[in-house]
């Protein structure tokens, strides 16, 4: 029996070449994921072109392409070339809205032609679920939306950054406190991808623009500890008072 699975057409003409190793992971809903052994809560999506799900009679699963040639088994490893990109509709048109950092994308042919027989299913514990964006160390942080072709204010805050428990970004200068407010940004704990700090992403790119212990100095204007961000932080930062907090204008804060 045949199903859905996330896929895109592809005309064998190319495309990303990094080396995409793991296993062959489905949620319950038939959705494909890649994972490492002993690492099965750390799933990512996983989108095969030309791809379609197969069920075999004793429960095994397998992703095939249009002519039958066999990608992969389900708890079985794979290797291919690909890469790694923001969640798309690839992914999303048959899986739903995904709120992790990132989509694994193939682009290679089929390891294996049809298979003779029926796969074995899997022998040992294979994940069922992707995980969060919260169980990959993602939070969320203060935050405003902002397009750096938009402009913004201009004055400058320079000092050490620093992190609450709360995972807050605050800078203290001549015994004030200061509550950073950063745009399109999102925080991480730093226990998956990436080390720990606050994360904003602006066309093309995603960069750390909050790191702990970190020299910086940001772009932006002053703001009141009242009003929409004040109750933000307030909401996201409760054990953070701070005496104000700095709106910031500035894709980088490092020169």
């Amino acid at each position: 029996m045949t199903f859905d699975v996330p896929t895109y057409e592809w005309g064998r003409d190319g495309g990303m070449d990094a080396g995409v190793t793991g296993h062959l992971g489905f949620t319950d809903e038939g959705c494909t994921m890649l994972y490492q052994p002993g690492q099965e809560d750390k799933a990512l999506p996983l989108v095969f072109p030309n791809a379609t799900g197969i069920r075999y009679s004793n429960g095994a699963r397998a992703v095939i392409d249009e002519h039958g040639d066999l990608y992969g088994v389900e708890g079985q490893p794979l290797s291919y070339a690909g890469g790694w990109v923001d969640p798309n509709e690839s992914w999303t048109a048959t899986c739903g809205a995904y709120d992790g950092p990132e989509v694994v994308m193939v682009n290679d042919e089929p390891a294996h032609g049809p298979s003779a027989t029926e796969p074995a299913p899997p022998d040992a514990a294979v994940p069922t679920r992707l995980p969060t964006a919260a169980d990959l160390g993602w939070y969320d942080v203060p935050t405003f939306v902002w397009d750096p072709e938009q402009g913004g204010d201009a004055a400058l805050l320079e000092g050490r950054v620093t992190f609450t428990d709360d995972g807050c970004a605050v800078i203290n200068h001549d015994g004030v406190r200061t509550g950073l407010v950063l745009p399109n940004a999102r925080g991480h704990r730093g226990d998956h991808q990436g080390g720990a700090g606050i994360y904003a992403t602006f066309p093309e790119v995603e960069i750390m623009i909050a790191e702990p212990g970190a020299d910086a100095a940001y772009g932006g204007g002053s703001r009141a500890n009242s009003g929409e961000l004040a109750d933000e932080w307030a909401r996201l930062c409760p054990g953070s008072p701070v005496d104000n907090l700095f709106q910031v204008y500035d894709e980088d804060p490092w020169q």
